[in-house]
C-alpha cells in the first residue's frame, strides 16, 4: 500500500468525503499510529479509494467508509484500537488482502495469506442483549452465505455456528464478532477465495474458487457482502433466516462430538432453535442438550 503524507491525504479526504465519518485530525492519526507497532507514526498508514467507498455506498443505500490495506496485522484489533481512539458516527469497513497475526475463536491463529479477503465491519453503537449474542453470529454466517451465491454462485454449507465449509468439507470463511469501545460491534470475516494454503492445513481448509477472482469480482463480492452483514445484524432477532439455516447447515442430523469448557459431549444434531442454540440428543438418549457456547471438534459424515 502506498502510504502518503499525513496533511497531503487529509486534505484529500475532507475534498472526497461527503460525509466524514470521524474527526480525522493529526493528533488522532499520531496517537493510533503510536499505539500499533506495525505503522510508521510519522505517516498515515491506510488510503481512501473513493471508486470502491462510492461503489460500497450504492450498495449499502447508507453512508459508510472504507480503509484498504495490502497488508495488516489483524483487521479485528486494528478495528478496536480505531474506536477507542475515535467516535464513529456511521459504519466504517476495514479491508486488508493479507493479514500478518489474522485470529479466530479461542485466539487461534487464522491463516491470512495473500489470495484472500480479510474484512472487518464497524458498527456504532449498536445495541444487543447479551442472550441475542447466538442468534447474531448465526445470523451473520447466512449474510456470508448469500454474499457468496449472489457473486459467485457457489453452493457452500454452514458449520454451527458461523463457519463457511466448502462441499468438500473444509473450511473456507470464518466469523468473528467482537465489542469495542463506545459499544461498537466489530464483525470480522476471512475467507480464502484462491490461495495456496499451509500443508498443515491440508484437508482441513480449503479455498471457495478454482482460481483467483477478478479485481471486479473482489470488489464487488465486498460490497455484496456488506451489504448483507448490514441486512443480517439489523433484523437478526426477528430470525426469519433460521429456516434457510437449519436447511444449509452442515451438522444437521450428523453425529458430532462438541467441546464444553473441559468436557466434550457426543450425539446427533436434531436442530438450532429460535435463540440459535445448537440442539445435540446425546448418545444415551437423554433429554436433548441446548448449546449457545462451544465448539463441534468432530463431524462424523
Amino acid at each position: 500500500m502506498k502510504l502518503m503524507n499525513s496533511n497531503n491525504l487529509l486534505q484529500k479526504l475532507k475534498q472526497q468525503a461527503p460525509l466524514p465519518l470521524f474527526n480525522l485530525t493529526e493528533t488522532h492519526h499520531r496517537q493510533l499510529s503510536e499505539k500499533l507497532n506495525f505503522l510508521d507514526k510519522n505517516t498515515v498508514f491506510w488510503q481512501t479509494d473513493s471508486a470502491l467507498n462510492d461503489q460500497l455506498a450504492a450498495e449499502v443505500q447508507q453512508p459508510i467508509t472504507l480503509q484498504h490495506f495490502d497488508t495488516i496485522g489483524s483487521t479485528n484489533q486494528y478495528a478496536k484500537s480505531l474506536c477507542n481512539q475515535m467516535k464513529l458516527n456511521a459504519p466504517h469497513v476495514i479491508v486488508s488482502d493479507q493479514q500478518t497475526n489474522g485470529v479466530g475463536r479461542y485466539s487461534r491463529p487464522f491463516a491470512s495469506q495473500d489470495g484472500g479477503l480479510y474484512v472487518t465491519l464497524m458498527m456504532p453503537d449498536f445495541q444487543i442483549e447479551t442472550e441475542q449474542i447466538g442468534l447474531l453470529t448465526t445470523s451473520l454466517a447466512m449474510g456470508v452465505y448469500d454474499a457468496i451465491g449472489a457473486i459467485f454462485n457457489q453452493e457452500v454449507q454452514i458449520k454451527w455456528v458461523n463457519d463457511i465449509y466448502n462441499l468438500a468439507y473444509q473450511k473456507i470463511a470464518g466469523i468473528l464478532v467482537e465489542r469495542g469501545a463506545n459499544q461498537t460491534l466489530i464483525i470480522g470475516v476471512g475467507i480464502n477465495l484462491h490461495q495456496d494454503l499451509p500443508a498443515e492445513l491440508a484437508g482441513i481448509a480449503g479455498n471457495l474458487l478454482a482460481k483467483q477472482p477478478s479485481s471486479q469480482e473482489r470488489q464487488a463480492f465486498l460490497c455484496r457482502l456488506i451489504r448483507e452483514l448490514l441486512i443480517e445484524s439489523r433484523q437478526f432477532d426477528q430470525g426469519r433466516f433460521l429456516p434457510r439455516y437449519r436447511q444449509h447447515m452442515l451438522l444437521m442430523n450428523r453425529q458430532v462430538e462438541v467441546k464444553l469448557g473441559q468436557q466434550t459431549i457426543s450425539g446427533e444434531v436434531t436442530d438450532v432453535d429460535d435463540t440459535g442454540q445448537l440442539i445435540v440428543l446425546e448418545q444415551d438418549g437423554r433429554q436433548p442438550q441446548r448449546i449457545n457456547a462451544g465448539e463441534v471438534v468432530k463431524i462424523y459424515y
